[in-house]
């Protein structure tokens, strides 16, 4: 089953206490049956004993499994270049730019339709339902009741249906009178923009189009925007739908940018930071994450190629069905990779990080929020990796290897070299880790998998 990443992330930081931290991790696990597996090259050319940097370089992973520790990696190393890589286009930009400036609040619905029944059929004294709306917060619904009660020509449009439903096309009629009325268009422009960003200039903008275009509200309104009436004309259902306002600011060519100097400042930052900026910003993912990868499973045969040198490697089983309190901490972002065939796109959160006045991006506010669905979101193509990864935070300075001994048995590859099969003997003598072996089956393209018996290979190797 898909994680939901951002959900995950959300628990961490929700209760981060080492009880907790366990509880999630272990509950991941437990799907797979606790085993995950990494796949790893090997080179039975040098010496993977020595400390010597020529030997040591060439089996790192061996190293690892000695050390009884996971190496975090930096994303730029990984096999395919595009992995970690966060897509940004145009239009992702100008989209989140263009809601970063709009008063949300105010645009969320907040109706009680009970209430707006009995102000629309007079139930509620017509001089009371105004100062009971004026009274409140700002709201786009608010606003719209307010501006039926306030336009005599809708009221008594209302006032003279003597069927039991008005139709689409004539509520959307009414509601864009009430919205091409002066004095509601005014409070709307002024709630609808969020303060730092408004001037008279935009209100007058925003107004003017709004006063002169009837089929900009009929785009904007995309039902069901309707009310429903009795055969006495009292209003029995009221439904208000305008979910695409956010978009005014795009629709008839209007150009926001030319209309305040603080939002072209921050256009210009959003610009600089999502597109030229972007390849800094990769590099301080590199910096400030590691990464280890493991999969499901160890007999995935594009696997043994691509990353256990077509089967000269070896697989690492790590068990974890005894996992501590301690070590959980360190694989507390554990958790399966998302393949999709779209890339991760810029967050549009991450406009919250821009200080418009600094001309700056700070990095450290989004690490969670904004680069998460990044690191975990690999390619369609890549799906039979069945890949999970642990993704740890580093300083600069920071050891990337992490102690992490849960190493149940090492798996050889079935054209493991002698050679090799010696130093791995010799790796079980010293640490006591149960070694097996693939074997290509006879008539077909299985893997078999058998134990490793070394008394066997040395009576062997004595006739």
């Amino acid at each position: 089953m898909k994680l939901d990443l951002r959900e995950e992330v959300q628990k961490i930081q929700k209760n981060d206490t080492p009880t907790h931290i366990h509880k999630l991790v272990s509950s991941r696990l437990k799907k797979i049956d606790y085993k995950l597996y990494q796949y790893c090259s090997f080179d039975s050319t040098k010496n993977p004993f020595s400390d010597d940097p020529n030997d040591s370089l060439s089996n790192l992973y061996f190293k690892n499994v000695l050390n009884r520790q996971i190496y975090a990696s930096k994303p730029s190393g990984f096999n395919d270049p595009f992995d970690c890589v966060i897509g940004v286009s145009t239009q992702t930009i100008l989209s989140a730019i263009v809601m970063s400036f709009l008063n949300s609040e105010y645009l969320k619905p907040r109706i009680n339709k009970g209430e707006v029944k009995r102000m629309l059929n007079g139930e509620i004294n017509h001089q009371r339902s105004i100062e009971i709306l004026s009274h409140r917060a700002p709201n786009l619904v608010n606003d719209v009741i307010l501006g039926i009660l306030n336009n005599p020509s809708v009221q008594s449009r209302l006032q003279q249906a003597n069927k039991k439903r008005i139709s689409k096309a004539e509520s959307n009629e009414l509601f864009i009178q009430i919205f091409q009325d002066k004095k509601f268009i005014d409070s709307f422009v002024n709630n609808f923009i969020k303060p730092e960003f408004s001037s008279n200039e935009t209100v007058e903008k925003i107004s003017s189009l709004l006063i002169s275009s009837s089929s900009l509200m009929s785009q904007l309104m995309i039902g069901p925007s309707s009310m429903e009436l009795d055969e006495n004309g009292k209003v029995t259902n009221f439904n208000l739908s305008l979910d695409k306002l956010q978009n005014i600011a795009a629709i008839q060519g209007y150009d926001l940018e030319k209309d305040t100097v603080a939002l072209k400042d921050t256009l210009e930052v959003a610009f600089s930071v999502a597109s030229k900026g972007l390849t800094q910003f990769s590099q301080q993912i590199d910096d400030q994450f590691g990464i280890t990868c493991f999969s499901e499973r160890s007999d995935i045969a594009l696997m043994w190629s691509h990353y256990a040198n077509k089967h000269t490697g070896f697989v690492v089983e790590y068990d974890f069905s005894n996992l501590t309190e301690e070590d959980a901490q360190k694989i507390s972002f554990l958790m399966k990779v998302n393949y999709s065939k779209f890339r991760p796109a810029l967050d549009n959160r991450l406009l919250d990080d821009i200080k418009v006045h600094k001309k700056e991006f700070q990095f450290k506010d989004t690490i969670l929020s904004g680069v998460v669905s990044a690191l975990y979101t690999k390619s369609s193509i890549w799906r039979y990796e069945k890949e999970w990864r642990n993704i740890v935070l580093v300083n600069y300075t920071d050891n990337r290897k992490i102690p992490l001994n849960y190493i149940s048995m090492i798996i050889l590859g079935a054209n493991i070299s002698t050679t090799a099969i010696g130093q791995f003997k010799r790796l079980h003598e010293l640490t006591g880790i149960r070694v097996a072996r693939y074997k290509l089956d006879d008539d077909k393209y299985d893997l078999i998998f058998e134990p490793l018996d070394f008394e066997a290979i040395d009576e062997t190797e004595k006739l």
